[in-house]
């Protein structure tokens, strides 16, 4: 993971920047003026998805189908995360570790309200997000990790890890507050 976010920001910076494409992620360049590194995450304000409750997901391929909650409250975007390329270029160029953005002020937070969050050439109204919102009762579950190389082991291998994924809204939900 490290290892990505390090590659990705050093692909952006030689793309964006050329004559400084050599130097080190946070290191003195030949001219004297250091790499800013992107923020980890950003905070944003407003209706977004979340699905860190949703118990009941079923992949389809790549894609996971869940029972997520619609929620209008603070939320965190993982930077490195931005399925919009467009967006995450644009959040991670603004909002960094020397001039980090404040609530609602990385362009993800635009995006998402308005509903421009683009994906492979379509918008979405909907995008996955991080909050707190039900994490006192998944932690009253008592979650057991899961084994693959037990015997009777019937569960799968993948999980998915639905932050800044965009969805799609269900119309026709059995229930209306997990669309």
């Amino acid at each position: 993971m490290r290892f990505k976010f390090l590659a990705t920001c050093i692909i952006w910076i030689a793309m964006s920047y050329g004559s400084i494409c050599l130097a080190d992620v946070g290191n003195e360049t030949d001219n004297g003026t250091y790499i800013d590194v992107p923020q980890d995450f950003v905070m944003c304000t407003g209706w977004h998805a979340l699905c860190t409750d949703s118990n009941d997901c079923k992949m389809h391929g790549d894609k996971a189908d869940c029972d997520c909650m619609r929620v209008n409250e603070t939320h965190f975007v993982l930077t490195n995360e931005i399925q919009d390329t467009e967006v995450r270029n644009l959040t991670q160029a603004k909002c960094t570790n020397e001039h980090p953005c404040d609530v609602d002020q990385a362009p993800v937070c635009s995006a998402i309200k308005t509903g421009q969050y683009e994906v492979n050439g379509t918008k979405f109204d909907w995008v996955s997000t991080y909050s707190y919102r039900g994490w006192c009762n998944l932690l009253k579950r008592n979650f057991i990790a899961c084994d693959q190389n037990i015997t009777g082991y019937s569960g799968d291998k993948y999980w998915a890890i639905c932050d800044c994924a965009p969805c799609t809204e269900n119309q026709n939900a059995s229930n209306t507050d997990s669309p």
